[in-house]
Order: structure tokens, then sequence, then C-alpha cells
């Protein structure tokens, strides 16, 4: 549509939106905001609302639809998760007062990474929004909670920075417009931003600026990728909230246990694989916090678990010391019932975007800082954070339970803010307006006496206002000061200089009054921002400890032990059980096993037995004990040592990825080759059927491999839990040093097979698939014809036994070769052929063939 087909409201609309092309503009006109052309296009089929066109009769009409402005949020939610950003442009003059066109502003741009409403983010769940600046050998990254204000800066290598952004699986990703772009992470919005916005020399100069600090920042190298990728975060949020943060923090890449997406995956952190959500995951299971900081928080320790042995036993101490005094430890936690979500009430406050609602929440949550600080204090822990906001914390509540009414308003604009008693002039105003009524009867009732009219009356329409009605019968009475106003056929309508006074006090008293709360709560705003970064650390402090009292519930609820940290790549488990699955009751009683993984004599862990007898169950749960020791939780063990890990690998089950073109076995190879590069000494490996996604010599060959590369001396020699259906493996327990074999209980009598759930030494000779096939529901006959099949291959291979070649591939000399000269060696004369073998060439896995092969013959 042309510039000059349009009407002024919509040149206005025009202009904002090709200021903000990127962005759904939401347009403020009367009670509703609307959108036009394609934003109305694509809002009406996302949020389900009417698409009509604005100026029907031409020939090329505007599509436009719109939402209530007081159902933003619920909308503006729906636009945002759907990775939108939009741009809120509102009235900024009173239509009353307005010569002319209202004038409008875009007051606020709301994006996926930037939003802090209640109604639209989850409590439980952090909203990061990071920035990516990277150089040809490093790369940076800055990222931000608003809710909490705590930024942090990080520079690695590109595969590490990828594996950080999938562990914060940010909001919203800020990038340089025309650079490279970073990898897809899935529902993250991917926002660019121009070059000259990653200036390193701007951010190191704003952060000095900002907290005063001379000369070097403290604690922050001065590398150019993560204070480039600062320096555009500062930018982006500052118009969008971003004005309550604290000073940057640097964290070190191996300051927390690494581990990449197809671990915190397989092992189901914070998302089961069955359902998707959080039910059956380890941070459902860990998670007794009561406040939402302390939900956020705990999410965070889960993805990124702490790899510093002082921290982790700082955190031990404060769950031992809760732990050993339960009812300081009730105390406490009674005190954060019911504790609202104070570290997004500052965050609201500081961004300027919180409603009355909100000082009431927030003097709710300062009433209880007290309490709470002191039963910290109870078990000897000083949380300073807490401590010092008590003084600020009891003044506030002194002023807002003085200053506030009991029941508080969504928004601020329509008054019924502040208590009587609190401003005069308010009083007086809100007076004048609440009892107009009785004004205009008083004076009626006067005008009555005074003329002798006892049919006198007052009278309002919008036409004329306030006005004196009098009969035509009694208009010899009128005093002569009345103005007449209007004839009528029975009547005359008079106005009096005293009524036309009190009509002007009253049609402005409400928008006086509106005024007079704005300005004052202007003032309560302004005045809090000073103690407002107390109050923001006081509820991270606050958030932390919470999440120890959680720990420290469950350990007593639950007969978790405090893990020893040893600082030998060791772990030793007595009586460990699966954090998860021994409260699931399709799991009860769970049978408790031992584990004890070290670099020497129990580095690889080989693990055999039938299906469905608990290997997978019992890798998980070493690997997620491993985690939770991390945290700073107790664990589910009788007794427990563990040594800290740099990363932690997990690859079971099995999966495709057809978006990425990626069969199952494809999957399965791109994980283990991962491990393979990155794994190193202090690592912790948990690989479940490597090999089973192709054919059985493909497969075992691999598997096989695998297990060299990772056990010591020629392999990385890591910590390694290895499961597996391939028994010729076992070969590798009995030959290789550091190569243990373990096997889960099974027994065989009365006709039936019984998994014990218990791991013994030793190897398993079968696994038991066709039993499994059976308790699945397999029909009867086809579970008899499998096991003739069954029985026919195993004849098979012993008369085929060793002669197997795989003839796509050059011949390679083996152990059944004949010597050069010599021709091929026949069954019967296999005893013969030992004589004759060249012993340097024998490995194990020929030994194991060699073995099993005379076994058969005898």
């Amino acid at each position: 549509m042309r510039e000059t087909d349009l009407t002024p409201a919509m040149r206005q609309w025009r202009r904002v939106k090709d200021q903000h092309p990127d962005k759904l503009v939401l347009f403020r006109m009367g009670d509703f905001y609307e959108m036009f052309g394609e934003d109305a296009r694509t809002a009406s089929e996302l949020l389900e609302i009417a698409l009509t066109t604005r100026d029907r009769n031409k020939a090329d009409p505007m599509p436009m639809c719109g939402v209530p402005y007081h159902a933003l949020e619920v909308y503006l939610g729906r636009l945002l998760r759907a990775g939108f950003r939009v741009a809120l442009c509102d009235q900024v003059e009173d239509a009353a007062l307005a010569k002319g066109l209202v004038r409008r502003e875009v007051t606020r741009i709301v994006t996926p990474g930037t939003v802090l409403e209640e109604g639209i983010v989850e409590a439980n769940e952090p909203v990061v929004l990071a920035s990516w600046s990277a150089s040809a050998e490093w790369v940076g990254l800055a990222w931000v909670d608003l809710s909490s204000g705590e930024s942090v800066l990080w520079r690695s290598a590109r595969i590490e920075a990828e594996e950080r952004l999938r562990a914060l699986a940010p909001a919203e990703l800020l990038y340089p417009e025309g650079g490279e772009r970073p990898m897809d992470l899935g529902r993250t919005l991917a926002t660019p931003m121009p070059p000259k916005c990653f200036s390193p020399r701007a951010a190191a100069e704003q952060l000095s600026r900002r907290y005063g600090l001379p000369g070097e920042l403290p604690g922050i190298p001065a590398d150019p990728e993560p204070l480039g990728a600062l320096m555009a975060l500062l930018d982006y949020v500052k118009e969008r909230g971003g004005q309550n943060l604290k000073l940057p923090r640097y964290e070190a890449p191996g300051s927390f246990l690494a581990m990449d997406e197809a671990t915190r995956r397989n092992l189901e952190l914070v998302a089961s694989l069955e359902t998707g959500g959080r039910k059956g995951t380890l941070l459902d299971t860990l998670d007794a916090t009561l406040t939402p900081m302390g939900a956020r928080f705990l999410r965070e320790w889960v993805l990124t678990p702490c790899a510093d042995a002082g921290e982790i036993e700082r955190r031990q101490r404060i769950v031992t010391a809760w732990v050993e005094d339960a009812p300081r430890l009730q105390a406490f936690r009674d005190a954060l019932k019911g504790f609202l979500d104070m570290a997004r009430l500052v965050a609201r406050f500081g961004a300027g975007l919180a409603s009355p609602r909100d000082a009431g929440a927030l003097s709710t949550a300062l009433v209880k800082l007290p309490g709470v600080a002191e039963a910290c204090a109870s078990i000897n822990e000083r949380v300073e954070s807490l401590e010092k906001s008590i003084p600020a914390a009891k003044a506030w509540t002194t002023r807002l339970e003085r200053e506030l009414e009991v029941t508080l308003p969504i928004r601020a604009d329509g008054g019924g803010i502040f208590a009587r008693g609190f401003d005069a002039e308010l009083d007086r105003l809100r007076d004048l307006a609440e009892n107009a009524h009785g004004a205009i009867l008083a004076v009626e009732k006067r005008e009555r006496e005074r003329a002798g009219i006892a049919s006198l009356k007052i009278k309002y329409n919008k036409i004329f206002g306030y006005f004196i009605e009098v009969s035509k019968a009694n208009l010899a009475k009128v005093p002569p000061e009345y103005e007449r106003r209007q004839t009528l056929v029975n009547a005359e309508r008079f106005v009096t200089p005293e009524l036309r006074e009190l009509e002007s006090r009253i049609l402005s008293a409400r928008e006086e009054r509106e005024t007079r709360e704005a300005v004052l709560w202007e003032q309560l705003q302004s005045d809090l921002k000073a103690d407002l970064p107390v109050f923001r650390d006081a509820a991270a402090g606050l958030g932390r400890m919470d999440i120890l009292a959680g720990f420290a519930f469950q350990a007593r609820q639950r007969g978790y032990r405090r893990p020893e940290i040893l600082k030998e790549p060791r772990i030793e488990l007595e009586e460990s059980r699966h954090p998860v699955l021994e409260l699931d009751r399709r799991h009860q009683p769970f049978v408790p096993n031992p584990a004890t993984l070290d670099t020497a004599d129990c580095q690889v862990l080989l693990l055999t037995g039938p299906n469905m007898g608990g290997k997978s169950t019992y890798l998980r749960q070493v690997a997620l004990i491993t985690v939770m020791t991390h945290v700073g939780a107790f664990v589910p063990a009788k007794r427990a040592a563990v040594g800290l890990a740099d990363r932690l690998f997990c690859r079971v089950g099995a999966g495709d990825s057809l978006l990425r073109g990626l069969s199952t076995f494809m999957v399965e190879m791109t994980e283990t080759a991962a491990i393979l590069r990155s794994a190193t000494p202090r690592s912790l490996v948990i690989l479940d059927e490597v090999g089973r996604g192709t054919s059985t010599y493909d497969g075992l060959a691999i598997a096989w491999a695998v297990v060299e590369a990772l056990a010591a001396p020629k392999g990385v020699g890591c910590r390694t839990l290895f499961a597996t259906h391939y028994h010729e493996l076992t070969e590798l327990g009995r030959s290789q040093a550091g190569v243990k074999n373990l096997t889960m209980g099974v027994r065989e009598y009365g006709g039936k097979v019984h998994f014990l759930r218990t791991v013994e030494e030793g190897a398993a000779d079968r696994s038991y698939g066709i039993h499994v096939a059976e308790l699945a529901g397999i029909p009867p006959e086809v579970v008899v014809r499998a096991r003739e099949v069954l029985e026919e291959l195993e004849e098979r291979r012993a008369r085929v036994g060793l002669e197997h070649r795989d003839q796509s591939r050059p011949h390679q000399p083996g152990l059944f070769d004949a010597p050069e000269g010599a021709k091929g060696i026949r069954e019967k004369e296999i005893a013969d052929a030992l004589r004759v073998v060249d012993l340097d060439r024998l490995t194990p896995l020929d030994a194991f063939l060699l073995v099993e092969r005379l076994k058969k013959k005898l």
C-alpha cells in the first residue's frame, strides 16, 4: 500500500515498522495492541485470533488483528516461545490532551532472552541470553540470566564452547552479523548484531565506568573474544532490562565436570528419554528446593557439576550440619515455605517493569529474610549476602507496609496503590473522586433550601456535564445568579459558578489522583534501586542454601551418605543404588551393588550378562552417583569414595537422527568417536553395547578395538564401564592388565531363569535373549522356532569355526594360516598346528578363538 493511501495513524505505524523490520510490532490503539500487514498474518495464525482488514472498501485492504492490552502477557508469551522478537509501541501522551494524532513510541523491545514477566517465563527454569565471538583459534562466550543478574565470561576452543552452550541452552544467542554463524541449538533464537558491537576495548571501558574499577578488571583476563562477546551482550540488554547486572565472573573450562550433549541426554539429567519431561530425571530426584531461586540454581548445578574439590567439600559441610541437626533443618525449611521469587521481583524493579503487585510480593519476601538468615547462622554457616540484606530488608518492610494498600492492582496506571494516611494530597484527591456523588447531593440539598424548590435536581450528561434542572412551574423561584444552559418542553437547565467549579474538580480528581499516584510510584521505585543489588545477592545466597538444605532433607529421608572426595582417579562404592530407580515402585526392593574403578587393576570393567539383567542400570547408577558427588549432594550408597573427574561420557542405547541424516549406527559411532578423541586419564567413560548396530563381526571388531583404545598402558587409561553382549571380549579380562570381567547374576532352576540383579566377578556365556522375548509376550510358536534356529546357528558356528573370512578385504595372515610355503591346516591337525604357530603373532583374540575351537573338538 502506498504511503499516500495511509491514514496518519497508519503512517505512524509504518515508520515504526521500518525501524524494526525484524520484529513483530504491537501498536497500541485504545484498549488494543494492533498488528498490521505480514505481522498480522503471522500473529493471527500463531495466536489463533481473527484476521480482519482495515479499509475494506479499498482495492488493497491492509490485514490486521489485535489483542486486548490487559491480556498482553498471555499473547506475548506465545509469540516469544515461538521465537519472535516483539516491539511494543505505546501511546506516550493522553489522548484527551493530544493536539491531533496521539504520539506513539516504541517503549520496549522484548525478546526470548530478555523477558522477565512472571506470566511468561517458567519459575523453575532460567532465561539465559548468550553472546558468541570467535577468532581463528578461540571462541569467547558471555551469558547472563537477567533473573539473577549474574553474567559469566568463557574462552575455549570451538568444540568446548559449543558444548558449554548446549549445556546452557540459551533462549537467545547473539553473534556478529556476516560472520560465522554458531551451531544450531534447536529452539535457541539466533540474533545477528553489527560487528562493531563486539568491541573488547569498549567492554573493558564500560565495565570500569559502571563498577568504578580503575585499571584492570579483577579476575577477568583481557582476552578479546569473551570481552567482545560481553560488549555485544551489554549493548543488547541496555534497553531490555539489563540494569541490574553483577560484575561478570570468568569461568575456566576445567572448573566443572564436562559432559557432552549425548551424555546429558543418555543419563536423563534434566529431560526423560521416554517423555521429554522432567519426571524420572536426576534433576527431579534431587529437587527438594522450596524456592524458585533454588530450583533454577539446582538445574544449573546438575547440568554443570562443580569440579573444585574445595567448593564441593564446602557444600558437603553445610549439608552435614543440616543432617546432624534435624530441628534446625526443619526450622530453616519452614521459613522458606511460600517464599516468593525475590530474584525475579528484583530483576523486574531493576528493569522498570515491576507492578504494584510486585511491590507487595517483595514486601512479603523481605519480611521473611531476617528469619531465614538467623536459621542459617544457627548451623554456624554465615551467608554474608543474607546478613548484609537484613537492615535494608527491615527498613523496606516497614516502609512498604506503611505506604501500600493491602490489596494491590496488577497495573500501575489505574490507581489504588497507596494506603490512606500516607499522603495528604492523595487522600484529598481520592476523597473527591470517590465521594463525588455525596458532594453533588450536598449542593443539591442546599440549593433546594435556598431557592425553595423541592423538585430541584442536579443531573449529568456527557454534553453539558453537571446542571440544575427546574420545572416550568418553579421558574419564578430561580435565583438570579443561575445561568441558563438549555430549555426543554417542561423544564429549564441551569449552572452556577459553584457547580462549574465542583464539576471541574470532580472530573479532574481521578486524573489528578492517578497522576499523584504515578509520581509516588516512580519515587518508590527510584528509592528502591539503591538496595536492589543487596536484595539480588541475598536471593542468590538464599537459593543456594535452599539447595543444600534440600540435599540434607533427602539424605535423612533416603539414607544417603556423604561421599569422600579422593585426589586420585578412583571410585569405591559399597552397596550403591540407582538414585532414580530406587524410588520407583516397579523397581522395589532395589538390589544394591558395589563398584570399584581405578586406573590400575580395575581400570576397565567389562560387564556381561543377560538381557534385562540390570547392566544398564548399574552403569548409569555409577555415573549418576559421580554427578551427585560433583554437585555436592550425598549419595545412595552405604559408603562412597569418588575421585573427581574432568569429563564424563555416557554412550548408551540406540537412536537415529533423521534431521541430520544419521542412522542409528552412525549416531553410535559419532558419539564413540567423540569419547575416544576427548577422554583423558581423569575421565569416566560409560559405554553400553558398542558395535551392536552393525553385523556381528564388524561390531565385535569395533568393540574390541574400542576397549583396547581405552585400556592402559597403550590406550587412554581412563576409568571405564563397558557393558556388552559380545562374550568374546571377556578374553581381554583374562589376558590384559587393568581389564576386569564382571557379570550380572542369573540362576536357572525349576526350568525357569531368575535374574538376581547382582554384580559378580566373572563372565557370562549366555544372553537369555529368547527368554526375555518370551517375557515380553512374543507368541509361543515364535519362541519355540527361535530356540530351534538358535540351536542350528550354534551347530553351524561349531562346524565353520575359525575358517570365516571377510572376503571383501585384502587377506591378512592369521593364526590358522600356514607358514610360508605350507598347505592350509585341516581341522583334525589343529593340535599339531600349535607347534608351528608364530607365537609373536598370537593375540588375545586369536588365543580365545583357539581355546574355544579346541573345547568344541574335545
